[in-house]
């Protein structure tokens, strides 16, 4: 049996040791990647939903005004049609 020496031996356990962290590292940085893909998905989702919402706000409130428009110019019409009381 023939023996490693020392260097030879140490130079291995070295790159056998960055070759782990690369790899534990290059899958921490996947788990960041999708994590912030998650993230910007969630945030997309909420701005849609907000946005949604501004909109159904905003209908809302054009349909309110429409009908008290409709209102008052039905009581000014009204009274146009009275004969005024003197």
């Amino acid at each position: 049996m023939e023996l490693i020496p020392v260097e030879a031996a140490l130079n291995a356990i070295v790159t056998l040791f960055f070759a782990y962290v690369a790899l534990v590292g290059g899958a921490s940085a996947l788990k960041l990647i999708a994590l912030d893909q998650e993230v910007r998905l969630s945030a997309k989702r909420q701005t849609q939903f907000i946005n949604e919402l501004g909109d159904l706000f905003v209908t809302k409130f054009e349909e309110k005004m429409l009908r008290r428009e409709k209102r008052i110019g039905e009581k000014l019409s009204a009274l146009r049609r009275e004969p005024e009381k003197t």
